[in-house]
Parts: structure tokens; sequence; C-alpha cells
């Protein structure tokens, strides 16, 4: 039989496992997170704004998505957000090539 103990301490974890009679400790160094540590007075990053505006997406993908906002596919709580998304006819709908071969079907 197999009995896992877990004692929280501060600033450690103590973990008991006994497994068929074989006991093992293990002390583990509690931490904050990966979130700054107190004391650290190193400035936040701040990421740079690199466009003015949202790019517009193509006609063509936005009937798309308004098809899909009426026929109940998107949850009326975010249909708002892809009705105000600015399209135009003379955005191009293209992807890039991939680098990688689609898989080929299998009959």
């Amino acid at each position: 039989m197999s009995k896992v103990t877990i004692t929280r301490g501060e600033p450690e974890v103590n973990v008991e496992i006994d497994y068929n009679n074989q006991e093992k400790s293990i002390r583990i160094q509690a931490g904050r997170g990966r979130g700054r540590h107190p004391g650290d007075t190193s400035p936040a990053i701040e990421p740079k704004q690199l466009y003015s505006k949202r790019l517009p997406i193509s006609a063509e993908k936005y009937r798309d998505l308004i098809k899909l906002c009426d026929d109940g596919n998107i949850p009326e709580p975010f249909q708002a957000e892809y009705r105000s998304l600015p399209h135009s006819a003379r955005q191009e709908d293209i992807l890039p090539e991939s680098d990688i071969d689609d898989p080929e079907e299998v009959e």
C-alpha cells in the first residue's frame, strides 16, 4: 500500500512518500511562481506598438464570420467583436506558401 503526505510550510513544502514500506521524504523550496519576486526593481518590459490601427481582413472572410454569427456558431457574447472587424474588398485573402506538405489522404 502507498501513502503520500504533503505538509505545507513557509518557505518549504515537505512531501513524504511511503510505497511498499519504503519511505522517502522530499523537501521542496516554495517559489513565488512565474511572477516577479519581491524586491525585484527591474523595470517591466512594455511591448512596442507596431500598428496605428487594426488591420482589415478580406471581405470574403468577413462574410464567412458574419454567417457564423448569424447561424449561432459564434456565441452571442463574442459576436460584436467579429462584427466590428475592419474589412475591405481590396484586402486579398492569401496565406503564404507553407514549407510543409499536407499529409496524403488515405482511402
